[in-house]
């Protein structure tokens, strides 16, 4: 948290993302749309994902 009490978000674009994981980025895609998965921010064009919220959909949805 920052000095005002909000969370800081550390956002990571869709390659570095994929390579966090270790999947290549078509499986991402499919991951990141999942209407679950809510920490894909669009900044104009392009796509970064909050790696937060990356890491909490993994942990929920492990098997």
């Amino acid at each position: 948290m920052d000095n005002k009490g909000q969370e800081t978000i550390e956002l990571i674009s869709r390659a570095e993302a994929a390579q966090y994981l270790n999947i290549c980025l078509s499986t991402l895609d499919k991951l990141i749309n999942d209407r679950k998965f809510y920490g894909k921010v669009n900044i104009g064009r392009r796509v970064f994902i909050d790696k937060g919220q990356l890491n909490k959909y993994i942990q929920e949805n492990m098997y």
